[in-house]
């Protein structure tokens, strides 16, 4: 399950390029806009402000939902995804230390309650 290939064929929610199709489509949108005269060029500010206003609730509504979920996972997956970042050398080891500390210190004060 860790190989390179099973990581590939994930699915993923949101990659690189879907986004960038997305600000490519959303900058033809304005473009057409803008260029249909000067009538409908005074609102291309404004739909540029909503865009980027919808993105940033986007990009905060994705944030939020991820910290809910990974609030729901046990801390032997968090455990385990922290070793495997160590495997792959993504943490220096005092990094992967104090936040193993941090991981097992919870899973004490979980254990005690």
């Amino acid at each position: 399950m860790n190989s390179p290939t099973a990581r590939a064929s994930a699915p993923s929610r949101c990659s690189r390029s879907e986004l960038s199709r997305w600000d490519w489509q959303l900058l033809f949108v304005v473009g057409l806009i803008s260029a249909l005269g000067a009538h409908a060029g005074d609102y291309t500010l404004a739909l540029v402000s909503a865009a980027a206003l919808l993105a940033t609730g986007f990009f905060f509504w994705n944030l939020l939902t991820g910290i809910k979920r990974d609030a729901c996972r046990s801390l032997d997956a968090r455990l385990e995804e922290l070793k495997q970042l160590r495997q792959h050398h993504l943490l220096s080891p005092e990094e992967f230390t104090g936040i193993e500390a941090h991981i097992l210190i919870a899973r004490q004060r979980q254990a005690s309650s």
